[in-house]
């Protein structure tokens, strides 16, 4: 039985400069809608349409929601560590 890899994202916006990318994510964070940062990455010359920033936006929110998940349940063990007096 084959393992099911995840695949690598190939996405327009996965290629750009890591600056770029980077300047995306702020974007996706502060709350502009896919169609600001489509028109935002126009003006920057970069031909990304508002599906791909759409598409990207979604798998860059899934992982922020996973990383968030992360960190809680890490915060939770800390504080039960501590309350078990392990640490």
């Amino acid at each position: 039985m084959r393992r099911k890899t995840q695949q690598r994202s190939h996405s327009k916006i996965s290629k750009l400069p890591a600056s770029v990318r980077e300047a995306v994510d702020k974007l996706i964070l502060s709350g502009k809608t896919y169609d600001e940062i489509a028109e935002h990455l126009q003006h920057m010359g970069e031909d990304i349409s508002r599906a791909s920033v759409g598409r990207y936006g979604q798998r860059f929110l899934a992982q922020m929601e996973k990383l968030q998940l992360f960190r809680e349940i890490g915060r939770a063990s800390c504080r039960e560590r501590v309350f078990w007096g392990v640490v």
